[in-house]
């Protein structure tokens, strides 16, 4: 099943909600589209405010598709020292190690390295 763009585009955008019961609604939508959504939340994860790159990290995290993991550890890497995304850095390395398996290894050894 393909998910419009457009709706899930309108999804990201609702994660900027100053209300959390909002936002955990909206990112409840997100993880029951399940892997269809994947590729496009790690697009967005670059072109987000922080509060709603860290809901899109929670809900790769939820979905868990190991195809997160590279974009995950590229942000992490990407904005290192940058106060106001120390959160979702926190985050991501939570979800990394979250959705990684034996044969990641490897990969995150030399990440951590």
């Amino acid at each position: 099943m393909s998910i419009p763009v457009e709706q899930i585009a309108s999804l990201v955008d609702r994660l900027d909600h100053p209300d959390a019961d909002h936002q955990r609604e909206v990112m409840d939508v997100l993880v029951s589209l399940g892997t269809n959504v994947v590729d496009p939340l790690i697009a967005n994860i670059a072109f987000t405010k922080p509060n709603q790159r860290e809901c899109i990290i929670q809900v790769l995290g939820e979905i868990g598709d190991v195809r997160a993991m590279l974009p995950l550890m590229r942000f992490v890497f990407d904005h290192k020292g940058k106060i106001k995304d120390s959160d979702g850095r926190g985050l991501a390395m939570q979800t990394i190690m979250r959705l990684a398996k034996p044969e990641h290894a490897k990969r995150l050894f030399d990440f951590l390295m």
